[in-house]
């Protein structure tokens, strides 16, 4: 009967449901989904009749709130005049630029072009940009004056056919009126906004499409540099022809900067302004380093007199640290405020090479310092005439002997203490002396763009190393002084891993100082561009084996996520553990479980951000999990087993941090414990690498799970015709007399045997100072032996008689 009423229930549910679905999808189509829905009961959304009269007031304040948001008048009008000194900008440079490009005769022009149309394009996308944010706020207030507008429309149509209707009706009248006025405002402002920007996407366009057309004339004319395309030296005719002096052409060079250079100095006065300040504060900040590392003078502190001596220049000091703002306060500067600064940071360094450059090769720095400057006066030429190729042999010629002196002195340094950066070195000068042969030979045979670029290139990359030398040397004194000051010394975190961070920190500088480097060789010889261009499509050029498709910059990326993180992690495990646990005085143990599990989850979660960003998919770690699973079942039983007591020594911490352990025959305190194995230094120095598996698998025994008390034993032997009570109370004076034994427990003082030839005595005493058990039992000893002899109480040893047979007759025959 029960089995026939469900079958008959289900039979109506059944009917029921063909009944009401068509009835469901017309209701679903007339109403729509249930969002569609909400969002009509939304859009009817009405003003309460009791709260009208105070609704009106907040909304009036609200829409007065965002009128006054609008750009007055005179902000309209300035935006107005930056726009047309945008515009008369781009016409001023366009002026300066007017001739053709293909008729510009060296790289210098091109650099100086597209420096003028690199700083007008930037100052059009940020005018831009800034066009496009108001746009952005415009419409956002739009929005919501059309949401209070809305609200009132439906009250309004709400209330429409209602007594109370006639009262209110004005006041719905003048919310929608001033509501219209803001919605006409706002119109033509974005309207307005608008037209400006579509004049300067025009202009930016045009500045791009001139930008792009320079960089392939400056590619162009460097592949064209190494080619021949001036008379050889021996032609005296054809050399006769080019008129234009050294003198003249630096002279025009100039002239023609000079208006550029007043243009930029006008314009960023404010960055300028900024510059000075550095200057300024990087000089007061130098003059208290100089007085502070005076006190270090003969005082015995670990602070170099080369450090100290590098803090007598602050002038010099402060010149050079805020000459590197110059790559971020300034945007494509005038080749002639480039040269300013250049002098002033070669001016800077020549107090400084006398203490930083080695004595091995100072003097020549100097030399090709000097040269150097010469250079620049080259890098300003337009032609290459009689002179200026003279010129070029000549400082050539003098850079490569110089560079020969000093590779034949690193040579014979490296001779006698090898080293890789002599090595480097070494290589580094080979490579300079010969791009210098190379533009000896080119200039000779007529090869003028190309000696020219070798011989300001190659001494442009010296001086660079010289620079970036003094200013590693600088950074590292810095270091120095932070490192060693009491203030930071009292941190305990800097206290406890100073080493570490010192070493950390040079490689740190190290690193910059070398990508400052590549930097300034790309740059010198105008291979910028065209290298990262390069590296770009090298980097993200897709490849494929078999199905999996990859690129060199997904793989990089997933290397350096991996390192970042596994730093990252490092970095974070010493801070928790140095740094917050300590000051709050947690045990060390539970500081180093809690620091090695953020590590070990923030690696974690790096190698899976590192995956996820290289494109494979996380559902695919399930094969490789799988895989895991059968190496594990294989032949991973070992190293599957100390990850896992790895876990349990982290969590339960049956062992922790500097406890001293026996396991087995090892005895040592214990250094670190990892995932996978434990370091275990013996009290010999040795540092024993223990699997996890070893400390939860076998007994080990804690001396300093609880606390540091171990207890001691002696056994002490006296003569048989001793006073025991007196030495009884001799040995109980000497237990209470030292300072490393404790009086809880008390020291027991017990007749232990009786020997054949003493009586024996068991001394057992406490002490909390494990660590110096071998110590405190000698000198206990020492003490109790002293006392006893005072005493005039024996110690007695085991003695013997020995009787030989026929005596007489040996001694007999031995008198004979």
């Amino acid at each position: 009967m029960n089995n026939l009423l469900n079958k008959f229930s289900l039979l109506i549910c059944f009917y029921l449901l063909i009944i009401f679905q068509p009835l469901q999808s017309k209701a679903q189509a007339e109403l729509g989904t249930p969002s569609q829905v909400i969002d009509s009961l939304e859009l009817k959304k009405t003003i309460p009749l009791s709260e009208i009269i105070s609704r009106s007031a907040e909304d009036k304040d609200a829409l007065q709130k965002i009128r006054q948001g609008f750009l007055p008048p005179a902000e309209m009008k300035l935006i107005m005049i930056n726009i047309d000194s945008l515009i008369s900008l781009y016409e001023s440079k366009l002026a300066i630029t007017a001739k053709d490009l293909s008729t510009y005769k060296s790289i210098h022009e091109l650099e100086t072009s597209k420096r003028l149309w690199i700083h007008v394009d930037i100052k059009l996308s940020e005018t831009e940009k800034k066009l496009t944010k108001h746009v952005e706020d415009l419409t956002d207030k739009e929005k919501k004056v059309i949401k209070i507008k809305d609200i009132w429309i439906n009250t309004d149509e709400s209330l429409r056919s209602s007594n109370i209707y006639p009262v209110l009706a004005e006041e719905f009248t003048n919310i929608n009126s001033i509501a219209d006025s803001i919605l006409n405002e706002i119109t033509a402002e974005i309207k307005f906004i608008l037209d400006q920007q579509s004049k300067l996407i025009n202009y930016s366009i045009e500045t791009k499409n001139k930008l792009g057309k320079i960089n392939a004339l400056m590619a162009e004319k460097n592949i064209r540099n190494i080619q021949t395309n001036l008379p050889p030296l021996w032609d005296f005719n054809e050399i006769s022809k080019s008129s234009v002096g050294l003198v003249k052409q630096v002279s025009r060079v100039i002239g023609d900067e000079i208006e550029p250079f007043k243009t930029f100095t006008t314009e960023f006065k404010n960055e300028i302004r900024l510059h000075i300040s550095f200057i300024i504060g990087f000089f007061i900040f130098f003059i208290f380093l100089y007085f502070r590392t005076r006190k270090y003078i003969n005082t015995g502190e670990p602070i170099s007199e080369k450090v100290i001596r590098i803090f007598r220049f602050p002038v010099p000091l402060a010149l050079i640290m805020s000459a590197y703002s110059t790559l971020y306060l300034y945007d494509a500067a005038p080749l002639l405020f480039v040269e300013l600064v250049i002098l002033v940071i070669v001016i800077a360094i020549i107090p400084l090479i006398h203490i930083i450059i080695p004595q091995l090769t100072r003097k020549y720095t100097y030399y090709l310092t000097g040269l150097f400057l010469a250079t620049r006066l080259l890098g300003m030429t337009l032609e290459q005439s009689i002179q200026v190729r003279i010129l070029v042999i000549i400082v050539s010629v003098l850079s490569a002997y110089i560079l020969l002196l000093v590779l034949r002195k690193v040579g014979k340094a490296d001779q006698e203490n090898s080293s890789g950066s002599l090595v480097l070195a070494k290589a580094g000068l080979l490579l300079c002396i010969l791009s210098l042969s190379v533009a000896i030979i080119g200039n000779v045979t007529g090869a003028g763009e190309l000696s020219m670029m070798l011989c300001v290139g190659t001494l442009r990359f010296v001086m660079a190393v010289v620079l970036f030398f003094i200013t590693m040397n600088i950074l590292k004194a810095l270091l120095t002084l932070f490192m060693y000051s009491k203030t930071i010394m009292s941190i305990h975190l800097f206290k406890a891993n100073s080493t570490e961070i010192y070493r950390f920190s040079i490689k740190l500088i190290y690193v910059f100082t070398f990508l400052l480097l590549c930097n300034s060789l790309l740059e010198v010889f105008n291979m910028k561009d065209s290298f990262f261009n390069a590296l770009e499509d090298f980097l993200e050029e897709v490849r494929t084996i078999g199905e999996f498709e990859y690129s060199v910059g997904s793989i990089l990326l997933f290397i350096i996520v991996v390192y970042l993180s596994a730093l990252a992690g490092k970095v974070l495990k010493t801070f928790i553990e140095d740094g917050i646990l300590f000051n709050f005085n947690v045990k060390r143990g539970l500081a180093l479980s809690i620091g090695t599990l953020t590590r070990y989850l923030l690696v974690t979660t790096g190698v899976l951000i590192a995956i996820s960003a290289v494109g494979i998919s996380l559902d695919k770690l399930t094969v490789l999990i799988g895989a895991l699973g059968v190496g594990i079942g294989f032949g991973l039983q070992s190293i599957f087993n100390n990850l896992v007591s790895g876990l349990i020594l982290l969590f339960d911490r049956p062992v922790q941090i500097d406890d001293t352990v026996e396991v087995g025959n090892l005895i040592g305190k214990v250094k670190s414990i990892g995932l996978r194995t434990s370091s275990i230094r013996t009290f010999d120095g040795a540092e024993v690498i223990v699997p996890n598996g070893e400390l939860i698998s076998k007994e080990v025994i804690n001396w300093t799970r609880s606390d540091p008390q171990r207890r001691m034993e002696l056994i002490i032997g006296v003569a048989y015709d001793s006073d025991l009570k007196v030495v009884e109370d001799v040995i109980k004076n000497t237990l209470e007399g030292h300072s490393d034994v404790i009086k809880y427990p008390n020291p027991l003082i017990l007749m232990n045997k009786l020997n054949d030839h003493s009586i024996d005595f068991r001394i057992l005493f406490w002490t909390d100072n494990y660590d110096q058990w071998m110590r405190i039992r000698s000198e206990v000893l020492l003490s109790i032996f002293e006392a006893l002899k005072i005493k005039n109480i024996e110690i007695p040893f085991p003695q013997r008689d020995l009787y030989i047979k026929n005596l007489d007759s040996i001694v007999g025959n031995l008198k004979k």
